[in-house]
């Protein structure tokens, strides 16, 4: 069984919100600390904004209250960030939320199973229900989420290789990875290489993960920052920071990495605001899922870090 360190989430293409997880090795990622100082400084802003006294209380308090709804990123980057915290409260709404809704599509299945992982429930007949049809349907993202399962050690309807194989198929001239066309997307090329980190002993996946990863360099705008579909995003910026953190790559310092000056991490910071929170577009106003994502990102950073 592969060792759950890390994850992603991804805004992808037709700005569909999708989550999972994804291995981040013990590599030496430094950013200086400033990952994890900007981390924190997320939190601070969310308990701010809940009223929470501390991180339990917002765990079990409000970031319950939004399970199914709006919580699962959260609970996903403290579920992964080595805090000592009781998810009992949030598990339990989350159950509640699904036994009252009829989840449907397979990548949304596969999200809450994820989300499930994540906070230790790995097994529960929810995550074994969605695992049952994972990767059934053969386009990226279903293989992309299927894939994180079984790297976290759940059986799916697809075996591995079977789920590598296609991955590795799906690949463009440039590289990449998209939901469409034959040109690279930002996110999807992102998320693909997260799952395909922990496979990087098999040299065809080498070879295609080194191929993704100058994909990607080539698409880092003159900031630091990334775009997807023509506009830059905080969303696609934090993609990039996790899939060079799963791969072991500094994604503050190296080279391939670096325009004018300018990191991932300084590129992210384009989008930061005033007490905390991410704006989706430079300039724009506070954006939960912008602000998430930005979380999640530091966090794989951090580990690496550690």
């Amino acid at each position: 069984m592969k060792k759950l360190v890390g994850f992603v989430l991804s805004l992808a293409a037709a700005l569909i919100a999708a989550a999972s997880l994804c291995p981040v090795p013990a590599a030496a990622v430094s950013g200086d600390g400033r990952a994890e100082e900007l981390a924190e400084e997320i939190l601070a802003y969310k308990l701010a904004e809940s009223g929470a006294a501390d991180l339990q209380d917002w765990v079990s308090g409000a970031l319950a209250a939004g399970a199914g709804e709006t919580s699962e990123w959260y609970a996903m980057a403290l579920g992964q960030s080595g805090r000592e915290l009781d998810f009992s409260a949030y598990y339990a709404a989350l159950h509640r939320w699904l036994a009252g809704h009829r989840v449907t599509g397979e990548v949304t299945r596969d999200r809450y199973a994820l989300a499930l992982i994540a906070v230790g429930a790995r097994d529960d007949a929810f995550v074994d229900a969605a695992a049952s049809s994972a990767g059934g349907q053969g386009g990226v993202m279903s293989t992309v989420f299927a894939l994180h399962l079984t790297n976290n050690g759940v059986s799916c309807a697809a075996a591995q290789e079977t789920l590598i194989e296609t991955l590795l198929s799906l690949q463009f001239a440039d590289g990449g990875w998209a939901l469409a066309g034959e040109r690279a997307d930002t996110d999807v090329t992102a998320m693909v290489l997260q799952a395909l980190a922990v496979h990087r002993e098999d040299g065809r996946v080498a070879a295609a993960v080194e191929r993704g990863v100058a994909c990607l360099a080539s698409l880092q705008l003159p900031g630091g920052d990334f775009q997807s579909f023509g506009s830059p995003n905080a969303e696609s910026t934090a993609q990039v920071i996790i899939a060079l953190a799963s791969l072991g790559i500094d994604p503050f310092s190296d080279a391939r990495f670096v325009q004018n000056g300018a990191t991932p991490l300084d590129g992210l910071a384009r989008y930061r605001l005033a007490g905390g929170a991410y704006a989706h577009t430079a300039g724009g106003e506070a954006n939960n899922t912008a602000t998430v994502q930005a979380l999640m990102a530091l966090v794989a950073a951090g580990r690496c870090a550690r």
